[in-house]
């Protein structure tokens, strides 16, 4: 940042247009990857989001086919099968 002398003897502050530039450039830079990254988050997550779905489309397809085969038991018959009668 240069420092000038106004003609009364005070100094002028500011910064010069390559240093504004430059910084604009920066920001512009950080700005462009923070979009990008949101971007790859939001596929990221629509993607987990399909892939849970179809993990409880899959389950629940596997319950019903147990069901149907007599395969699932439940409470005290399964108990009785496991330890046997009592």
């Amino acid at each position: 940042m240069r420092r000038r002398w106004c003609q009364n003897g005070a100094r002028h502050r500011g910064f010069t247009l390559l240093e504004v530039l430059v910084a604009l450039a920066v920001l512009a830079i950080a700005m462009a990857a923070l979009i990008k990254t949101g971007g790859e988050n939001t596929r990221s997550a629509a993607y987990l989001r399909d892939k849970t779905l179809a993990q409880w489309v899959a389950m629940n397809v596997i319950a019903e086919q147990r069901l149907k085969a007599g395969l699932a038991v439940y409470g005290d018959e399964a108990r009785q099968r496991r330890d046997g009668p009592a």
